[in-house]
C-alpha cells in the first residue's frame, strides 16, 4: 500500500483531466484548421497542438515542474508508447480473444492509461529541481 502513495489521487484524477482537455483542444484545433488547411494537415497539427498542451498542463498543474525543451521532445515518446501499445491490444483482443471491434479500444485505453501516466510523470518530473 505504502508504494500507491507515491501516485496520490488528486494527481491521477488532474492527469485524466488534462487528458481529456487534450481531446477537447486537439478536436477544437482541427476543426479550425479545416478551415483553412487540407484534413490530413489539420489532423496533424492538432495532434502535435495536443500534445504541447497536454505536456504544458501537466508539467505546470499535475506535476508541479518546470516546463523544458528535454521534457517537451521527450514528452512524445509516452504517446508512442500508448499507440503502439493499445494497437497491439486491440490487435490481440479482437483476433485472439475474440472481443468485439467496438470493445477493444476501451480494453487497450484502460490497459495503457497506467503506463501513460507513469511514462508522462517520470519525463516530466525527471528534470524537476524545484517547483514552480
Amino acid at each position: 500500500m505504502r508504494g500507491l502513495s507515491r501516485f496520490p489521487p488528486k494527481e491521477v484524477f488532474g492527469f485524466l483531466l488534462v487528458g481529456a482537455s487534450t481531446t477537447i483542444v486537439s478536436y477544437a484545433t482541427y476543426l479550425i484548421l479545416l478551415l483553412a488547411i487540407p484534413y490530413t494537415a489539420a489532423y496533424v497539427a492538432s495532434f502535435v497542438i495536443g500534445i504541447v498542451w497536454s505536456y504544458a498542463v501537466n508539467a505546470r498543474y499535475v506535476f508541479k515542474a518546470r516546463w523544458s525543451w528535454r521534457g517537451m521532445f521527450s514528452y512524445p515518446f509516452a504517446y508512442t508508447v500508448q499507440i503502439v501499445g493499445g494497437a497491439l491490444i486491440v490487435y490481440f483482443s479482437v483476433q485472439n480473444l475474440h472481443v468485439p471491434k467496438i470493445l477493444a479500444p476501451a480494453i487497450a485505453i484502460t490497459l495503457t492509461l497506467p503506463a501513460t501516466y507513469l511514462l508522462s510523470r517520470w519525463i516530466i518530473r525527471r528534470d524537476r529541481k524545484h517547483p514552480p
